[in-house]
C-alpha cells in the first residue's frame, strides 16, 4: 500500500569497484543505506503528526481571520480597530502598504484566555484583533443587509459562513 511512497528493495551487485578514499563515497553510502532501512509507515506517521500540529493551533472555540475579511477599514474600524500596528499612531503614509493583522472570532471562551492563545507581539509583528462570535455575526448581517458595495457585501457573506462553519457547535 505504500508502493508509490517506496520503491522496492533491490539487491545491489557489487561490481568490484571501491569508492576512493577521502571521497566521501562511503560516507554517503552508508547514510543512503541507513535512510532505505527507514520504514515508510515510520515516515508516514511523523508526516501526519506534524499535519495535526499545524492544524491544532486553531481549536472550535475560536477562528483566525484577516482584516480584509471583514471589509475595508471605513466599515470595521470600530470593531476591530485600524488596519495599521496598534502599537503605532497613524498607519503609514503610503497606502498600498499591507499590515498582517489578524482577527480572533471567538465563542465559548473568555477574552482573557483567546489574549493568552493569540498574544500581539509587536517585535514579531504579530497583530490580533479579538471579536465575540454574536457581536461579529450581528456585524456582519447588519452590513450584509446595507448591501452598500456588492463586492464588499460579496467577502462579508463568504466571512460569515466560514465563520458559522468553523464554530457551529
Amino acid at each position: 500500500s505504500f508502493r508509490h511512497c517506496c520503491p522496492p528493495k533491490r539487491r545491489r551487485v557489487n561490481s568490484g569497484r571501491t569508492p576512493l578514499k577521502g571521497s566521501g563515497a562511503s560516507w554517503v553510502k552508508s547514510h543512503t543505506v541507513r535512510f532505505k532501512k527507514m520504514n515508510c509507515k515510520a515516515l508516514l506517521h511523523i508526516g501526519l503528526l506534524f499535519l495535526l500540529i499545524g492544524c491544532s493551533n486553531q481549536s472550535k472555540d475560536s477562528i483566525i481571520m484577516n482584516y480584509e475579511d471583514f471589509g475595508p477599514q471605513a466599515l470595521s474600524w470600530e470593531h476591530i480597530g485600524k488596519e495599521w500596528w496598534q502599537w503605532q499612531p497613524h498607519g503609514d503614509s503610503n497606502p498600498n502598504t499591507k499590515y498582517d493583522v489578524k482577527v480572533v472570532v471567538y465563542r465559548d471562551i473568555s477574552l482573557e484566555e483567546i489574549k493568552k492563545n493569540y498574544p500581539i507581539n509587536q517585535k514579531k509583528n504579530r497583530d490580533y484583533r479579538y471579536f465575540e462570535y454574536s457581536k461579529a455575526l450581528s456585524f456582519l448581517d447588519k452590513n450584509i443587509k446595507e448591501n452598500v458595495i456588492p463586492e464588499t457585501t460579496t467577502r462579508l457573506k463568504q466571512t460569515k459562513n466560514n465563520i458559522l462553519k468553523s464554530l457551529k457547535k
